[in-house]
């Protein structure tokens, strides 16, 4: 799990912590001030801490931090005492270790209670991550029933409600996962969470939500928002792909809304990045094919193959450098091409002409 693999070295640091005999107990009268002196800074910053293991822990580090063995000794007055700076040390080490606790009961139903416990699994599930291929999380989302779609985004709200920034952002990519994976849009329930929340970044979450959530989201847009959030609604409301986003985006177009002067384009460009546009005859044109085929590179062995990246004489207007054939389909046998440029794609290019200098740059 990736979201653990990033709190490796802190959960390292704890156990090593352990093993060396360094974390102190509440019946340690030379920490009690300490401790306490922690707690309090804690709760002044906002982030209150009860776990006593975690804030005995939390009084180690300016000592580990510093080579300084055992830790506690660094608190003496005589070597620079418990400053705020000190303080300031422990409590981001507490709060990060906080934050993988959170992290680990919302994952994992069956981790221990106990923090030391749940630690040791948490390091252990870090150390053992491996890279896990596109085919394997296309299968596992792929596979997913709707209980599951619900229970996995559901996990993913519960992170969202939590303070801690980086949690927040697990939940978001867990949610992000869920629906570019998955080829149906993110339950009802959690579309509303999102709006609750206002969590409008990114736009893709909001993917085929519908007529109502788009109505919602137009409210926010025409009450004009600041101008960040007037950006995220707009890519909200075309990734909505409703036919209310429809016919506002070919107003748009045609009359440009007064709020879109706070905008660096206008209004209507926002639907390309849902993967659609409104064309020259004032009609929703596609821009994505969903229909998609996998390219090997592979030496040819037939006269039935798409050349890549060829290179012509043809001269680009922009940077004088040599065009190239990005992919030529000609070489396809006739029924193959038939195949793959009917219907919809019958007019469509088979040769795609590009400057890969100008494009390596963009």
């Amino acid at each position: 799990m990736n979201a653990i693999a990033r709190y490796r070295g802190n959960l390292s640091s704890i156990l090593k912590c352990v093993e060396k005999n360094w974390i102190s107990t509440d019946d340690d009268p030379s920490a009690t001030t300490y401790v306490e002196e922690l707690r309090r800074y804690l709760a002044a910053s906002g982030e209150s801490e009860t776990d006593s293991f975690l804030l005995h822990f939390g009084i180690t580090v300016p000592g580990t931090q510093r080579g300084i063995e055992p830790p506690i000794q660094v608190l003496d007055e005589n070597r620079g005492g418990y400053k705020e700076k000190r303080q300031k040390e422990s409590a981001s080490q507490v709060i990060r270790l906080r934050e993988a606790l959170t992290l680990g009961k919302s994952l994992f139903s069956d981790l221990p209670e106990e923090s030391l416990d749940a630690f040791r699994v948490l390091e252990t599930i870090a150390t053992q991550k491996r890279k896990i291929s596109d085919e394997e999380i296309l299968g596992v989302f792929g596979n997913f029933t709707e209980n599951d779609r619900q229970e996995f985004a559901n996990k993913a709200i519960s992170l969202l409600s939590n303070r801690g920034k980086a949690v927040q952002e697990v939940g978001i990519d867990m949610l992000k996962d869920l629906v570019c994976f998955g080829e149906v849009a993110l339950p009802r329930s959690v579309i509303s969470a999102l709006l609750e929340l206002q969590v409008f970044w990114p736009a893709i979450l909001f993917r085929d939500s519908g007529e109502d959530v788009a109505a919602q989201l137009l409210d926010r847009i025409q009450r004009v928002p600041n101008r960040l959030n007037l950006n995220h609604l707009l890519l909200c409301f075309a990734w909505s792909n409703s036919k209310l986003s429809n016919s506002m985006f070919v107003q748009w177009a045609n009359i440009p809304p007064g709020w879109s002067s706070m905008l660096n384009v206008p209004a209507v460009d926002y639907a390309a990045y849902a993967g659609w546009t409104v064309n020259l005859r004032g009609m929703i044109s596609p821009l994505v094919e969903n229909e998609c085929y996998r390219l090997p590179i592979s030496a040819a062995t037939s006269k039935s193959f798409v050349s890549c990246r060829i290179a012509t004489q043809s001269t680009c207007i922009s940077c004088d450098g040599k065009l190239s054939l990005l992919f030529d389909f000609r070489n396809l046998s006739s029924n193959r091409r038939q195949e793959l440029f009917s219907g919809s794609r019958m007019h469509a290019p088979v040769v795609f002409q590009t400057c890969l200098q100008c494009q390596a740059k963009s």
